[in-house]
């Protein structure tokens, strides 16, 4: 038996990279209260597509999915959500996979004369990858989409209404790496709008941010906030939240929450409409490329001894022929 020093087996390369988002959101008309004059409307929901999806470059792995979704009903004792719920997971036969998962909800809450006041909303994605030792590409991916449209009417020919209209949120955002280089690759985005077809005021949105925790100290991550607000193009806020994590060898995270508030006035003439539009998207992905193999050299030393070898077995070779 030989012993190689410059041989050795080869070493398990764990990889474990994950993107979640965890969301909740609500809107609120006159604090839940609306007022005799003032007829809330909810139309079809405008936005509502979603995906999951995990791929592992291994023809044993397996793939399973699954999806669950409920029809919501404001005018049950209680509310009854809208549910949506979905999975897609690839498993190599040892265990280690590759997931995409959602979970979203959305209740609809009537005012005690049964008028929609009170919309709120939960958002759970997740992409992880989670190998004992992986030896090729592997992906994961969440995504969905969910608005309404929400139209006030003033049904009264005299009076002019002012109230607020809030949305409040607060989400968790985090994505975390551990391979090398851009092979490792962990994104988690969250966006928030509330868009009107009339003019509303905005309060100032910085003071309703009631906190926000970042941590993008590791090398490789990033954390973004993004805030809109009315302009030439639109009435209300846009507001995207998002990290990323890129592997550096080492364990890497980015995290990103926040509670806060929007909070508008609203004036609302006799006879006129408002039409509100309010809106979600989470979206989660990682992704991890194995790096090509590349071919290192013997040294010197190493080359004369397996050609030593190669003398060694060609003797013996020889010494064992019969002799004609």
């Amino acid at each position: 038996m030989f012993a190689f020093g410059g041989l050795a087996p080869a070493r398990a390369t764990p990889l474990n990279i994950g993107a979640s988002v965890s969301i909740n959101t609500d809107l609120r008309v006159n604090g839940g209260i609306v007022s005799d004059d003032i007829t809330p409307t909810l139309s079809v929901l405008t936005a509502l597509t979603g995906g999951v999806d995990s791929a592992v470059d291994d023809g044993s792995a397996v793939n399973a999915a699954d999806s669950f979704s409920q029809v919501g009903n404001p005018f049950t004792d209680p509310p009854t959500p809208f549910i949506a719920t979905a999975f897609d997971e690839t498993v190599q036969p040892d265990g280690d996979r590759a997931r995409g998962f959602y979970y979203i909800e959305s209740t609809i809450t009537p005012d005690d004369n049964q008028k929609p006041a009170v919309l709120d909303r939960t958002l759970t994605s997740t992409a992880e990858l989670d190998f004992a030792d992986v030896d090729t590409d592997a992906s994961a991916a969440s995504s969905f989409e969910l608005g309404r449209d929400l139209v006030l009417t003033n049904t009264s020919d005299m009076t002019a209404y002012a109230f607020s209209i809030s949305t409040g949120f607060d989400y968790d955002l985090a994505a975390s790496a551990d391979a090398l280089g851009s092979q490792s690759i962990a994104e988690a985005v969250f966006t928030l709008s509330f868009i009107t077809s009339g003019t509303v005021f905005l309060s100032d949105p910085a003071a309703l941010l009631q906190s926000n925790m970042i941590d993008d100290s590791d090398p490789g991550v990033s954390a973004t906030q993004n805030l809109v607000t009315s302009n030439a193009l639109f009435d209300g806020v846009h507001y995207r939240a998002s990290v990323s994590a890129t592997g550096t060898g080492a364990p890497t995270e980015a995290s990103l929450s926040a509670v806060g508030q929007f909070l508008f006035s609203v004036m609302m003439a006799p006879g006129s409409s408002l039409r509100l539009s309010f809106f979600q998207s989470e979206n989660t992905m990682t992704s991890y490329v194995e790096p090509p193999v590349s071919e290192v050299p013997l040294p010197a030393s190493a080359l004369l001894f397996l050609g030593g070898l190669g003398v060694f077995a060609g003797a013996k070779k020889r010494r064992g022929r019969p002799v004609l």
